[in-house]
């Protein structure tokens, strides 16, 4: 099974003596990474806290204020200028205003991404914290802008004169790379949502 950064909105930042539950609400997994849309979601005064699914006296898991975030993934959806994925925006939008009406919060897990290299955990945590808080200016961001307005298709010079073919890159296939599209309240692994949890050496 693949390794996986999970995103979730909560109605209270998790910590590690918490007296009240906390409700947790899934909003999407992805595999082998952190992708655009979930780092956008989490620019919103992003923060370490407690994790909810691993019990480690570290803080593993990020939290951040969902109603900026979706601000941040609203400035990015209005530059998508491409018709194919007009559909994918708008459930995109549907889907950030009914976890707004969930929960101020949102959560990243990404432990199981923690775990594949031998680099500390807290300089992860760190080199993941200054990737989101400036994510808006980074190319990576200019360049996911890219992949989606790729406009009409092209023709291959090369192919149109060999069979005719026509190449083009799939802007819904780009949404996807970019973690937009894969929203559930469903996911595989869902939090601790009790009070205190015990801690355990990592």
């Amino acid at each position: 099974m693949a390794n996986r950064s999970f995103l979730y909105a909560s109605d209270r930042v998790p910590t590690r003596t918490g007296k009240e539950p906390i409700r947790f609400f899934g909003i999407s997994e992805y595999k082998w990474d952190i992708p655009v849309a979930f780092k956008l979601l989490l620019s919103g005064n992003p923060r370490p806290c407690p994790s909810s699914i691993w019990r480690l006296k570290k803080d593993i898991a990020i939290v951040a204020d969902l109603e900026a975030g979706t601000a941040a993934l609203e400035r990015f959806l209005v530059r998508i200028d491409e018709a194919r994925t007009h559909w994918l925006v708008q459930e995109t939008r549907d889907c950030m205003e009914a976890f707004r009406q969930k929960a101020p919060y949102v959560v990243l897990e990404a432990g199981e991404l923690f775990e594949l290299t031998d680099i500390p955990i807290p300089k992860q945590i760190d080199v993941l914290l200054r990737d989101i808080q400036g994510v808006e200016s980074s190319a990576k961001y200019e360049a996911a802008v890219n992949a989606v307005n790729v406009g009409p298709p092209r023709k291959s010079r090369l192919l149109a004169r060999l069979v005719g073919a026509k190449l083009s890159v799939n802007p819904i296939h780009a949404m996807y790379k970019l973690g937009l599209g894969e929203w559930s309240d469903t996911l595989s692994i869902h939090p601790n949502s009790g009070g205190e949890s015990p801690e355990t050496d990592g």
